[in-house]
């Protein structure tokens, strides 16, 4: 098992490397020779849905509202479906909370330029740790919250994770093609989303937490 997660692992790794080398900088000067403004700026609104702040607000107040109709409810099966409400909104909120201060401190510490840099002075690569804008591209934030959102509703609606994970593609892949971030950002944030994801879900399923009951001993959380 440790073997062949490790495999999966350096696989992954390669093929990020070989985006990176080989794809990024040339679909970057595609889009930027074939994208008009307009179409960049409607890609752009559609992109920026993906608020991760948003998520966690309203996973948040699903997750009290369900508390609350657990603590007053006497009806078992209403009782242990409000409890599965606030399982999932837990579990967005975990991913989101984790995801994102691995995000932001990969962001600090890789220093990647942005694809707009690229576009204006040629420069393709990182510069020294902490550089702040525009040198911040590498991981996507926006992509790593919609990943979050569709990895975590994945694992409570199994049944709909293809067009979940479909979703979030097409709406990460918009920050390709604003310029805002490279392919290979967009794969990391997919990795750090589904991870997160995957890790909170075995954690939140088997005990109570937070005022929940612990869910049945059927899948990672129900």
């Amino acid at each position: 098992m440790k073997l062949s997660l490790f495999a999966a692992v350096a696989a992954a790794g390669l093929v990020v490397a070989a985006t990176m080398a080989w794809i990024d900088p040339v679909l970057s000067q595609l889009v930027h020779q074939h994208f008009s403004p307009a179409l960049v700026e409607l890609f752009g609104d559609f992109s920026r849905a993906a608020n991760g702040e948003l998520f966690v607000a309203l996973a948040c107040a699903l997750y009290l509202a369900s508390l609350g109709m657990v603590r007053f409810s006497t009806e078992p099966r209403l009782t242990n479906g409000f409890a599965r409400l606030g399982r999932g909104a837990l579990l967005v909120m975990a991913t989101l909370l984790s995801g994102g201060v691995l995000t932001v401190g990969l962001k600090l510490l890789v220093s990647r330029a942005r694809p707009t840099v690229l576009i204006d002075s040629g420069f393709y690569g990182m510069g020294p740790a902490f550089m702040g804008e525009p040198f911040r591209s590498f991981p996507s934030g926006h992509a790593m919250a919609v990943f979050a959102l569709a990895a975590a509703l994945a694992q409570l609606t199994p049944k709909l994770r293809g067009f979940l994970i479909a979703v979030a593609c097409l709406v990460a892949l918009c920050r390709v093609f604003t310029l805002a971030h490279f392919l290979s950002d967009i794969m990391v944030s997919a990795a750090i989303a589904f991870g997160t994801a995957h890790f909170w879900s075995l954690h939140l399923s088997r005990r109570g937490a937070f005022g929940l009951p612990a869910a049945p001993s059927r899948g990672p959380v129900a």
